[in-house]
This record gives C-alpha cells, structure tokens and sequence, in this order.
C-alpha cells in the first residue's frame, strides 16, 4: 500500500499525472514561442510537474536510484522556475532562468517517459530489450528529443534576453532628430552651413542647436547595427 492506494493503482495515478504534466508542458513550451504566457496552465504544467517529481519517491526502493537523482534535479529546477515567474515576476534576469528551468524539468519529464515507454510499450521493447534500454533506436529517439529542446530551449532564451535599444535623440525643441540618410544630409549640408564653408566669403556662424541634434542621430546610425 502507498498512501492508502494499492501499487498498481498507485502506478496509475502516478502515470496520469505524469501525462498531464507533459502534455501541459508542451502546449506551455510551444505558447512560449509565441510570446503566449498561459498562466493557467503554466501553474497546472508546474504543479502537476512538481507532483510527478514527488510522487516517483512514493514507490518502494532500497537504495538511491538514477530515476531518483531525475526527480531530485526536476524538483530543485521547478523550485527555481516558480521563484523565477510567482516571486521574481521574470524581472530583468529571471526571465531566462525561468525558461531554461522550466524547459529543462520538461525535458527530464519526457526523459523519462522515453524510458519507460520502451520498458512498457511492446513493439518499443522488441527494438531495446535490455534494461534499462541501451540499444540504437533508444539513442536515437533520446537524441531527437534532446536536440529539440536544445533548439527550443535556444530559440526562447535568445528571445528572452533583452536587446540593447538605443532611444530617440531629440532636438531641444522636442521633435525627433530622425535616422534616415536624407534627413541626416539634409543636416549635415543645409542646416549647418558645411556647404556654404566651401568659398570663405560664404561662411556663416555655425547653427549649434542643429548640430546637437544630429550628432546623436549619427552615432545612432553607426552604432545601431552592433
């Protein structure tokens, strides 16, 4: 008996929890490419992800196993997630910690379902007797899962680190100083006088409120590529 429930019914809650917190999961992982946030199910993904964790102790063991070290590693990663996203509010930082964690616990989730569908599923077996399965189609399908969510994982977390966003130079007057080649020669020629400095006898005192407003236009313009 586990917490009042047979083993084998143990099992099946254990394995339904553990679907719903993948199937949550992904739908959440795809929502976050889109910028989609979710927070329903982000928390139902979060907490029935922690409960998969938790629950995977319940069953009987005599020594620490590598499907324990998952759960702890999944449980310590869901902890920082949910201190990234409830307490931290994906502040600055913690918007890509909570990512990679959350994506990462995800991925150890699926792991695992991996793993034991290749143990429970018969046509999977037939193709990775051993146990634990060690055979090439294993490795391969382990690899494939591994490989997208590196590229998820990559794809999110670049979206998520802030780019550096130069702002709008302006002039004293309030209006924008403006970027683009024709107003900047407009400037440069016309408001500064650099044309008429080209026969001393056409000189005229140089226009420095003009000048204030286009040098941060220019610097703008070079260094908006980097």
């Amino acid at each position: 008996m586990v917490l009042g429930m047979s083993l084998a019914t143990f099992t099946m809650v254990h394995v339904i929890i553990s679907l719903i917190g993948i199937v949550s999961g992904i739908i959440v992982m795809f929502a976050m490419l889109g910028s989609n946030r979710m927070p329903g199910l982000t928390a139902i993904f979060l907490l029935f992800t922690i409960l998969t964790s938790a629950t995977g102790f319940g069953f009987p063991f005599t020594q620490l196993l590598p499907s324990h070290m998952i759960g702890i590693l999944s449980l310590v990663l869901l902890a920082i997630a949910c201190i990234a996203l409830y307490a931290m509010r994906l502040a600055g930082p913690w918007r890509w910690i909570y990512v990679v964690t959350a994506l990462v616990s995800l991925y150890l989730n699926v792991f695992v379902l991996v793993i034991q569908g290749f143990l429970k599923v018969p046509a999977l077996h037939a193709l990775a007797p051993s146990v634990p399965p060690s055979e090439p189609p294993f490795a391969v399908v382990q690899g494939l899962v591994l490989l997208l969510f590196v590229l998820l994982s990559s794809a999110r977390g670049a979206d998520s680190i802030p780019r550096r966003r130069w702002p709008e130079p302006t002039c004293h007057s309030g209006q924008s100083a403006g970027l683009s080649l024709e107003s900047i020669i407009t400037v440069v020629v016309m408001d500064s006088g650099l044309a008429a400095w080209r026969r001393p006898e056409w000189r005229r005192p140089i226009n420095r409120r003009k000048f204030r407003c286009f040098f941060p236009g220019l610097v703008r313009l070079i260094l908006c590529p980097l």
